[in-house]
């Protein structure tokens, strides 16, 4: 279903119980309001919230068969209403914006085990919050790498499967293409900004033992890998580097994960580029 943009207020049970499966809206939508149980009882999937909204009321996507839900760049959300997510069982990803008013219960019954994870400027990929308020502290060990950046095509020393290559990957909004990173192209590219990050889903735990990172024309001066720990349930530094030279670069490491993360930290120019990140166990 398509909501036209002129439409400024879905009311109370809208489109409750209506059978359907897919939402989307006008790219200059003018909804401001989506009322008390407006979508409930539907099978939506993924769902990208229009830009103007602000006040999501009870339990308005409630049941709603939601499996992800982004709000973009920019957004004007300002509350979110009591269960307006709740009993989502496959719900496990979500960027709730900075300074949003949230409900009692908005997320129950998600498919994350933990609900304290859903908490106003958290982004959660999987049930595992990538950035936010309440992303602990990372405590392994700083690593530096013990080769210096290699030149030319990416080609990793060690031999052993990319186990990036074509996976699923989450990018913070205001980056482009990310995707592009793990296609096994280096003529594509991620174009990212500010204090950008990049979480490459592995789809299961695996021992990695080197991570290839190669720049594109602009690079940042400050990024970190790091490791989604699932035993401890926080990131862990993997290696961060505060003077990048950009190029192709080789980090030996040593750690198991589902999840890396690429975060950047600081920039060169207003913008950077990377042609490709890869991830993989060395083999004997």
């Amino acid at each position: 279903m398509l909501i036209p943009e002129s439409v400024t207020k879905l009311g109370r049970n809208a489109f409750a119980h209506g059978g359907l499966e897919d939402l989307t809206f006008a790219p200059q939508s003018k909804l401001g309001t989506i009322a008390s149980f407006a979508f409930a009882g539907n099978s939506l999937g993924d769902v990208t919230l229009s830009k103007n909204l602000q006040l999501i009321g009870e339990g308005a996507f409630e049941n709603a068969g939601l499996t992800s839900v982004s709000f973009v760049v920019g957004n004007k959300i300002q509350t979110i209403g009591p269960r307006a997510f709740a009993a989502n069982s496959k719900l496990d990803t979500i960027n709730i914006p900075m300074g949003v008013s949230l409900g009692m219960d908005a997320f129950a019954g998600s498919a994350c085990a933990d609900p304290s994870i859903f908490v106003a400027g958290n982004t959660i990929i999987h049930c595992v919050v990538v950035a936010g308020p309440t992303v602990p502290t990372p405590v392994h060990p700083i690593a530096h790498p013990s080769r210096p950046p290699s030149a030319g095509p990416v080609v990793a020393p060690c031999v052993g499967q990319n186990l990036a290559r074509n996976r699923s990957v989450e990018a913070s909004d205001d980056s482009r293409n990310p995707q592009a990173a793990v296609d096994g192209d280096p003529g594509t590219e991620w174009r990212f900004k500010g204090r950008s990050y990049m979480v490459v889903d592995l789809v299961t735990v695996a021992p990695i033992d080197e991570v290839t990172v190669a720049w594109g024309s602009r690079f940042p001066r400050g990024f970190v890998i790091t490791f989604y720990d699932s035993a401890a349930k926080m990131w862990r530094d993997a290696f961060r580097e505060t003077d990048g030279v950009g190029g192709d670069q080789i980090f030996p490491v040593s750690f198991s994960a589902r999840y890396v993360m690429l975060g950047v930290e600081s920039l060169n120019s207003s913008y950077g580029l990377l042609k490709e990140i890869e991830i993989r166990r060395c083999t004997l």
